[in-house]
């Protein structure tokens, strides 16, 4: 586990001007069981030393000369910004952290992966595993996209491949980025084949993520829709923390209003989205 190009991640924390911030010790307990190794590193590092540092590390400083070793070594950094000091210049960081009291394993592992472009896994059910969409996904994503089924119910791709590729990367950049969810691929978890892509996203106007799926020909009426949703609804609720979903759905698709159903949303009106007469059905979760 978190092994990339067969070494080890490593954590390279740069010179704290407090070395012993709350629940540090957790977060390296935290990372030692999980193999993900930590260096700390003094602001008297000569450039020369740079050479030395592995690919396979990220780095939280919270000072200028831990950003300058990061940008120049080519790995990624959070800028550590403790009692609310404005002054630490971090407009390249990846993110800024207050505090070590949230940051685990899974959390650096997540941003090392952001940084160097690998899509995050975000679940795994019975029968599948639900990821990140990468660019790599494209001629999947048309291959999809042709089922005559999904043609009737979901808005096309481009038909142009390169402004499909530039719509995906924008999608990857902001949606996946800044949000941290969206619309992302299911694969079946045997074969790795392409076999869907769900998740949820905002749309334009309402002030509820909503949520949507697709499924290949062949793997429908097996229950895996039900299976991905149930599952991408509670890692919403947990992970998340959004517990109100909408649903939007042709009146003439009744596998999909049976699937919304017994998800437990309800119709509650209707809109024209897309060119179409759409049906709202919404999800209150416990």
């Amino acid at each position: 586990m978190y092994k990339y190009n067969g070494k080890k991640l490593k954590l390279v924390i740069f010179c704290l001007a407090d070395q012993n911030p709350p629940y540090i010790d957790e977060v390296l307990d935290d990372l030692e069981k999980n193999g993900i190794g930590t260096a700390f590193v003094e602001s008297d590092m000569k450039t020369g030393d740079m050479t030395k540092v592995p690919d396979e590390c990220f780095v939280i400083t919270d000072v200028p000369a831990g950003r300058f070793f990061a940008e120049n070594s080519g790995i990624g950094y959070a800028a550590f910004i403790s009692d609310g000091d404005k002054t630490f210049p971090c407009e390249n960081a990846l993110c800024v952290i207050e505090g070590f009291d949230e940051i685990t394993a899974d959390f650096i592992e997540k941003l090392f992966q952001r940084y160097n472009g690998i899509p995050w896994k975000i679940l795994e059910t019975q029968r599948t595993v639900i990821r990140e969409l990468t660019l790599d996904d494209i001629d999947e994503l048309y291959e999809l996209y042709s089922d005559p089924m999904i043609k009737k119910y979901i808005p096309p791709l481009y038909e142009k491949r390169e402004d499909e590729i530039e719509f995906e990367r924008a999608y990857i950049e902001k949606m996946y980025g800044v949000c941290g969810f969206g619309y992302w691929l299911v694969l079946d978890k045997r074969s790795g084949d392409v076999i869907g892509r769900a998740g949820i996203s905002p749309r334009a106007g309402y002030d509820k993520l909503e949520l949507g799926y697709l499924i290949k020909e062949k793997y429908r009426g097996q229950g895996i829709a039900e299976e991905i949703c149930r599952a991408i609804l509670a890692y919403g609720r947990d992970y998340l923390e959004h517990t109100t979903y909408n649903a939007f759905i042709q009146a003439d698709n009744t596998d999909s209003i049976r699937l919304a159903e017994k998800l437990g949303f309800k119709r509650i009106g209707e809109a024209f989205e897309e060119g179409k007469i759409m049906q709202i059905y919404r999800l209150e979760m416990e």
